[in-house]
């Protein structure tokens, strides 16, 4: 079961059969930021250059 604060990040997505959730893209960046590890740094960097590049293609 999911913690009460952490569903409240996370987008619903379903199916007909399965119910997928899916955090954000900021709460994405935001935790592999808060995990401090080296890789989740590059990972939080790459989501930003994702997302500023999305961003701009609208």
């Amino acid at each position: 079961m999911l913690n009460e604060d952490y569903k409240d990040m996370l987008q619903a997505l379903s199916d007909e059969k399965v119910k997928f959730h899916i955090p954000s893209i900021d709460d994405l960046i935001h935790n592999k930021r808060a995990s401090g590890r080296t890789k989740d740094l590059a990972d939080a960097e790459a989501l930003e250059i994702l997302k500023t590049s999305e961003c701009g293609d609208s």
